[in-house]
């Protein structure tokens, strides 16, 4: 008799209980819709505005180096010491030089063309440079004083860590001076041909600029020279 009772009731109470759970889930699904929430992508930063580091640019090879091809234009000033050598003795003499050179160079040579002066000083010796004697005293007079020099050289360069260059020159040119003819008395030129060696190390400081120092070995007919200078370049 109980149960028969109880069972409307139990009834009752279940379709009661699924009305509810159904309202509460249309209620539920009516807020998402309405709602402007977005969800949030699991690897997305916590700030948005804040911007994405820059990639570092990867280490580029240097593709203008210091030592480059180019015009040189390079002046050097100096002194020097060197002999004439006579069947009857050698006379030594020295002096004081300064010198331009101007030229195209690859990384490894190149052509140049070099302008001297020279101030020499020579003793009279009357075993060398008889003065009673018209030769002689030409001789004198020609290789005393004043004298200018044009070369033609081919140089190779050796650079070493960009910084540092060693170049080796070889060619050959002329020296020539300007006296007065002992006979005659007239201005005369008197030219001395021979070959021209160079050994020189400079530094680059930057791209342009260039210090350095030199040897030049001059061998003329009869006549030769060592001619030690300081340099400054330009590298164009």
């Amino acid at each position: 008799m109980l149960k028969s009772y109880l069972a409307p009731f139990v009834l009752a109470s279940c379709l009661t209980f699924s009305s509810i759970a159904l309202a509460d889930d249309a209620a539920t699904a009516d807020n998402a819709a309405t709602n402007d929430w977005t969800p949030i992508e699991e690897n997305a930063p916590s700030d948005a505005s804040t911007p994405l580091p820059a990639e570092t640019p990867l280490a580029q090879p240097d593709e203008d180096p210091n030592w480059h091809s180019g015009f040189m234009l390079s002046a050097n000033v100096g002194a020097h010491v060197g002999g004439i050598f006579f069947i009857v003795g050698t006379q030594t003499y020295g002096g004081i030089n300064a010198g331009i050179e101007l030229g195209y160079h690859w990384r490894y040579f190149g052509i140049f063309v070099e302008q001297k002066i020279l101030g020499n000083w020579v003793e009279e010796t009357d075993t060398i440079f008889d003065g009673n004697n018209k030769e002689d005293k030409n001789d004198y007079r020609a290789f005393q004083g004043a004298m200018g020099g044009t070369n033609l050289l081919l140089k190779f360069f050796i650079p070493i860590a960009d910084t540092v260059v060693i170049d080796l020159g070889i060619g050959a040119g002329v020296n020539y001076s300007r006296y007065t003819d002992s006979e005659t008395n007239e201005k005369v030129w008197q030219p001395y041909p021979g070959a021209r060696f160079e050994f020189a190390l400079s530094w680059l400081l930057g791209k342009h600029l260039m210090l350095g120092f030199k040897v030049d070995i001059t061998y003329l007919i009869l006549i030769a020279a060592i001619e030690p200078s300081f340099t400054v370049g330009y590298n164009f």
